[in-house]
């Protein structure tokens, strides 16, 4: 999607979906697609901080789980 969604009811489905595709990846190579699509959809200035949320949760959660080899050591911890 190449704009940012308003923040309502339909928005928070949308980043909630995408949040659950991410957490079901199994394959290391699919992981860029997902956290660029959910970061296209936070790309506004006011989702700054759930941009950040995003990244700290993909670093210590999901990076680790799909591809521990990845994972930067004292990141997850």
């Amino acid at each position: 999607m190449s704009e940012s969604l308003p923040y309502d009811g339909g928005y928070r489905r949308i980043l909630v979906g995408g949040l659950l595709r991410l957490e079901a990846v199994t394959e290391p190579l699919d992981l860029p697609g997902h956290i660029t699509g959910l970061n296209e959809r936070l790309r506004a200035p006011e989702h700054a901080s759930l941009r950040r949320a995003l990244t700290v949760y993909v670093n210590r959660v999901i990076v680790p789980s799909v591809a521990p080899e990845l994972a930067v050591a004292g990141v997850g911890g």
